[in-house]
């Protein structure tokens, strides 16, 4: 009996313990059943990762982001929504928890966290934190804003440099987006909205 992660796999080589049909596991048939397991183990994480997600977006929109109030000229929305959001309440202890059970989140805050006691950085995301590093070096009185807001927004929303970044913001704006009505009022999905936004928002910041 092999184990892999508390799930195991038996191999029968006895026709006589085989099940009840006289039937056996061929060796042949034992990379097929692997592969299997392992996808489902895969499956099983993801779809968790994918719930600690929800759950931060939820958090955020809850503690960290006040309502919208009205529907601003589409221009304006990521704008406003940077203006409004608190990404120190996101990433730090307010929505910790479901922050560090998402991984993109997870990079993020554990990113902060080393620019504030001036450890290195990852380098995975290398023009965003190349840019947030300046902000501290500059001594800047808000680091968050800085990074989220002014000088390096745009390296977070391109979802080229950082797509993690962009997630953690994409999955705000839906939430947003859906509590807001944007739906019904701009005649489109939450998800695909967010894409044109901050496409056009990042081309208006860089041209």
């Amino acid at each position: 009996m092999h184990w892999l992660d508390g799930m195991d796999l038996v191999i029968v080589t006895d026709r006589s313990s085989a099940t009840g049909n006289g039937s056996e596991i061929c060796p042949e048939m034992i990379p097929r059943q692997l592969s299997i397991t392992i996808f489902v183990i895969f499956m099983v994480k993801l779809a968790s990762t994918a719930d600690s997600c929800q759950k931060l977006a939820v958090c955020a929109l809850d503690n960290c982001l006040p309502p919208a109030t009205n529907f601003p000229p589409e221009a304006d929305i990521i704008p406003l929504l940077l203006k409004k959001a608190n990404f120190a309440c996101v990433l730090g202890p307010t929505c910790y928890e479901h922050c560090k059970d998402c991984e993109t989140c997870q990079y993020a805050q554990e990113q902060m966290k080393r620019l504030i006691l001036h450890d290195p950085l990852s380098n995975i995301c290398p023009k965003l934190e190349a840019c947030a590093q300046s902000c501290l070096d500059d001594h800047v009185r808000d680091p968050f804003s800085c990074v989220f807001r002014e000088r390096c927004v745009q390296y977070c929303l391109d979802n080229q440099d950082c797509p993690a970044c962009y997630d953690i913001v994409k999955r705000v704006f839906t939430g947003y987006c859906y509590r807001a009505g944007f739906i019904e009022h701009y005649g489109k999905k939450c998800k695909v909205f967010f894409d044109e936004l901050a496409a056009d928002f990042v081309y208006g910041i860089t041209v």
